[in-house]
């Protein structure tokens, strides 16, 4: 069996993607893809592509709608995968296009959105698009740094990084895409510059891969933003960067969280008691190892909620203003369980300043959790037990529910109050039947 830490080159890389699951290997492929994506960019600053009418957009969806679909894979996210590839593939079928350097890293991007579309389901197909997508990321940073073999390396060292990340059970997301040294730092440079210019498209593309590059200094775009915007209509990406620009700014304004700005928020609320930070130190060293797929679980349900919100027929202007309501609460919900996984302890050990900032974060859940309205409660809770438990359709809610019933304690916060949160939501009606459920399904998931 082949280990993250032999990683070398495609066909190692192949040969341990072939005992993962496949958002795995569509992470894997997304990041390599991403991480020299900066030259195909400059490249489409040159004269040679502006006369092909090339762009860095079908690229640049192929590299986010990836990075979607390996955390996620939705009937919708799929469909999607596939209009994504066949966009990003017109820029590999360009004759002119300089095939030492920029179509080696477009390739790699049109590779890793393949990994995740319908035709990739085999575990081979999707073990092999992904390590063509690191190995045609490696020669792309070959041909263009001026160190060569060192830019190279540095590309197998980070995905060797990921793969480890992997191994030692770390959840999405991996950290900064470079662990080291960016290689091409050269190439990255010239094109924000290109980017920040006033009125570029491409302003929140460069706010997404600066996230991607340093996510502790840019804070991570939400996933219910990135997964909304995959989903963009493909009239819209073929109209062009600026027809995109106005559709993300719409998406974006939906989510916008206003006096819910997650640091302000957090800094604004009182310190905790001593014995209650102890109580969150203890319980997320203790759930150190089930702490990443509950808050993956809890991520996943929040996301699938939002889109139900969005795509409902409302039945009048309150009800549609009530609706924006809860995905703005919705949202600041999922920023704290971001910034929660992230806090989650490598070892036996959290430092207190984690502990003290995660025990905010819990109160916030908690608090922004209790603002989530009571709606339907005995319909939803029969319909997941009609059905068996699965969550699906208005079931989503039901899952959200239980899935915070067993996580928050696992952050420190009694039972009695996480259980009074979905009191709070739904009523006690099967609340601890439904908790372990999804208790049962996260664990399920891990083996």
């Amino acid at each position: 069996m082949t280990r993250a830490a032999d990683i070398r080159d495609r066909e190692s890389l192949e040969a341990w993607l072939g005992g993962q699951p496949r958002e795995v290997a569509i992470a894997i492929a997304a990041r390599a893809a991403a991480r020299v994506m900066p030259v195909w960019a400059v490249y489409c600053q040159t004269e040679k592509a502006k006369e092909r009418e090339l762009t860095s957009l079908p690229i640049l969806r192929a590299n986010l709608i990836s990075s979607v679909a390996a955390v996620s894979s939705t009937n919708e996210i799929v469909r999607a995968t596939d209009s994504a590839y066949e966009h990003a593939s017109r820029a590999d079928a360009d004759p002119f296009a300089d095939k030492t350097r920029a179509t080696l890293t477009a390739r790699a991007s049109i590779n890793a959105v393949g990994s995740a579309t319908a035709r990739a389901v085999a575990r081979s197909a999707f073990a092999s698009l992904a390590a063509s997508t690191a190995d045609d990321s490696a020669f792309g940073a070959f041909a263009t740094s001026a160190k060569n073999l060192d830019a190279a390396t540095s590309v197998w060292q980070a995905v060797r990084h990921d793969a480890e990340a992997v191994d030692n059970g770390a959840s999405l997301p991996w950290g900064p895409l470079w662990p080291d040294t960016n290689p091409l730092q050269e190439q990255w440079t010239t094109t924000r510059v290109d980017w920040s210019r006033p009125g570029s498209p491409y302003a929140f593309w460069l706010r997404w891969y600066e996230s991607l590059l340093d996510p502790a200094s840019h804070p991570p775009i939400p996933a219910p933003v990135l997964y909304q915007i995959a989903l963009i209509d493909e009239d819209i990406w073929t109209q062009g960067a600026e027809a995109v620009a106005e559709e993300i700014a719409r998406i974006e304004a939906e989510f916008e969280t206003g006096e819910d700005d997650l640091d302000r928020t957090i800094s604004a609320l009182p310190p905790a008691a001593p014995d209650r930070v102890q109580a969150t130190k203890q319980a997320m060293e203790r759930h150190r190892a089930d702490l990443p797929p509950t808050f993956g679980t809890i991520l996943g349900f929040i996301v699938l909620e939002v889109k139900r919100l969005q795509d409902r027929n409302y039945r009048d202007a309150d009800d549609e203003e009530e609706a924006k309501r809860q995905i703005r609460t919705l949202t600041t919900i999922h920023h704290a369980v971001e910034a929660l996984q992230a806090l989650v302890p490598d070892g036996p050990n959290m430092p207190l300043d984690d502990a003290e900032k995660a025990e905010k974060l819990g109160r916030l859940y908690l608090n922004k959790f209790k603002e989530w309205p009571r709606d339907n409660a005995d319909d939803v809770v029969g319909g997941v037990y009609a059905m068996g438990g699965e969550i699906a359709g208005n079931t989503i809610r039901m899952g959200l529910v239980a899935a915070t019933a067993f996580a928050l304690p696992m952050i420190g916060v009694p039972t009695q109050w996480a259980l009074g949160a979905g009191v709070a939501v739904f009523g006690n009606k099967s609340i601890a039947e439904a908790a372990k459920m999804v208790r049962d399904s996260v664990f399920s998931s891990k083996s």
